[in-house]
């Protein structure tokens, strides 16, 4: 087991996975597919006329990356 840190107020275990961890090839396509996604819900490019307030804008869209914590 890893050592208790100060502070922390728990341990973690030892994980095993029994495969190597893997990227799957199809990243840049999951990408460019969540990103059309978010325009088409609204979530990116919002309309001027839109009351709605901008959360997010492209950059912090990108920077969030949900499609490699997807792949």
């Amino acid at each position: 087991m890893a050592d208790r840190r100060a502070g922390q107020p728990f341990q973690l275990p030892e994980f095993y996975l029994g495969w190597p961890a893997r990227l799957n090839p199809h990243l840049a396509q999951a990408r460019t597919q969540s990103k059309a996604w978010a325009r088409a819900v609204g979530i990116l490019d919002t309309p001027p006329e839109d009351a709605t307030p901008e959360v997010w804008d492209e950059q912090r869209f990108d920077a969030m990356d949900y499609a490699l914590l997807c792949a």
